[in-house]
């Protein structure tokens, strides 16, 4: 896990906390099948067709970007996640369907 850049020129409120774009690659694993019809932390009910991620401290709602394979994805955080160390990312079914992503690979994001 390696942190490539932290701009600071325009930074975006989200909530009650301002955060500066960023830019990092990370490791992000998927989640869905057995979990279809959970609720998400941030409202809604998980399903084969949910575009989001998970995140642990990343505020409900906030916006992303997530690229893998030279697919980028335009998001938001949905539910909290992932459990498993090392991991920054847990992406949704329909998120990782449309970014053609299975299994733990390294994915690039920014706000």
């Amino acid at each position: 896990m390696v942190l490539l850049a932290l701009r600071r020129p325009g930074t975006k409120p989200v909530g009650d906390v301002t955060l500066a774009a960023v830019t990092a690659t990370v490791v992000a694993s998927w989640f869905g099948p057995g979990l279809y019809g959970n609720n998400l932390a941030c409202g809604g009910t998980l399903t084969p067709a949910t575009n989001g991620v998970a995140h642990k401290s990343l505020p409900c709602g906030t916006r992303l970007t997530v690229c893998y394979l030279r697919r980028c994805v335009r998001t938001r955080v949905v539910d909290r996640g992932p459990f498993v160390y090392g991991r920054t990312f847990d992406l949704a079914a329909g998120l990782a369907r449309r970014l053609r992503f299975s299994g733990v690979h390294v994915v690039r994001w920014h706000l």
